[in-house]
């Protein structure tokens, strides 16, 4: 976990290039959790935290990460093997069951000074330690395809998905982290790859942007096959 804009920089400059068998999830404006990896002197410190899954041997995970020991310093770090349903589970406690929760998504192509800014300007906004932007790279595989080859809603090039989250057992303290993201959502729109984004960050139904997320020609192929399936199929002749 690491500090200020230059470590959105650090990590933003290795994500892109790192292996296409390894996968990356930033924790943008992350609350260190009190949790035994943290040292006790970082716990509730507000940073950016990265998490690299290789799925190589040691030593290619090591080289793969080896640029982020040139950047900022770190606050601090796990390496650790574990299984497949370790990483799956690992993040089970920052959004227990029953939690209260906002999400509001969008991507970006890269992430530039100016979105470096706003997010380094914004996380400090947050009420609650559970709020935070959770940001994934898509490339590799997810390039190889084009955008009309799945039903998945989204342009087939290199980008950011990022889930801007507002997350509290406390409604009042979840309604202002829900002004919090919907703020700092509008300020990165002018930067966004495409306003409609990821549908499952979705918690509003906006169709305009469900809409933008497919393209039109998708969206209503879509809307055709799911009007089909649900059409009462018509009584047999006797």
């Amino acid at each position: 976990m690491r500090t200020g804009p230059d470590a959105l920089r650090v990590i933003g400059d290795l994500v892109p290039r790192l292996p296409r068998d390894t996968g990356a999830l930033m924790g943008v404006g992350l609350t260190a959790p009190p949790e035994p990896f943290v040292p006790e002197e970082h716990q509730g410190k507000l940073g950016h935290a990265l998490i690299v899954a290789g799925f190589g041997t040691d030593e290619e995970h090591a080289e793969a990460v080896a640029p982020l020991a040139d950047g900022v310093p770190t606050l601090f770090e796990l390496r650790t093997p574990m299984p497949y349903t370790g990483l799956q589970c690992m993040l089970d406690a920052s959004a227990p069951a029953g939690i209260l929760s906002y999400d509001k998504g969008l991507t970006y192509s890269d992430l530039n000074d100016e979105v470096i800014g706003l997010l380094s300007e914004y996380v400090p906004r947050k009420t609650s330690p559970m709020s935070f932007c959770t940001t994934f790279h898509l490339g590799g595989a997810y390039t190889d395809l084009d955008e009309d080859a799945t039903a998945f809603g989204g342009l087939r090039e290199p980008m950011y998905v990022m889930s801007c989250s507002a997350m509290s057992p406390d409604p009042e303290v979840l309604t202002a982290d829900t002004a919090w993201v919907r703020a700092l959502w509008t300020e990165l729109t002018p930067h966004a790859a495409n306003i409609g984004g990821y549908v499952n960050f979705m918690v509003e139904i906006e169709e305009d942007r469900v809409r933008r997320s497919y393209g039109p020609e998708k969206y209503d192929r879509l809307a055709r096959i799911k009007a089909d399936r649900h059409r009462p199929a018509r009584p047999r002749r006797p």
